[in-house]
């Protein structure tokens, strides 16, 4: 499912859709995490899933301090960290 997501995210940030784009690359991440929740070890991709996921928050608009805050609130939705 992640690879999916990563693929059709990446699908609609080479045609420049963006806000589009922002929750597919969230999903991907998202379920990454969830894959550490469970498993207890990281996903091998987890730190680029991360990465992308801030790259693109970045190119939307969003500040450093929302990018920050957004990425602890997926964390908290997955479970990894608490609310």
């Amino acid at each position: 499912v992640a690879r999916d997501l990563n693929n059709l995210a990446g699908l609609l940030l080479a045609t420049n859709r963006l806000r589009e784009a922002e929750p597919m690359s969230r999903r991907m991440v998202l379920v990454i995490l969830k894959f550490q929740r469970d498993t207890g070890h990281p996903h091998p991709h987890r730190d680029a899933a991360m990465n992308n996921y801030a790259n693109l928050l970045r190119e939307i608009g969003h500040s450093e301090t929302e990018i920050a805050a957004e990425l602890r609130t997926v964390r908290a939705e997955s479970g990894l960290d608490p609310s």
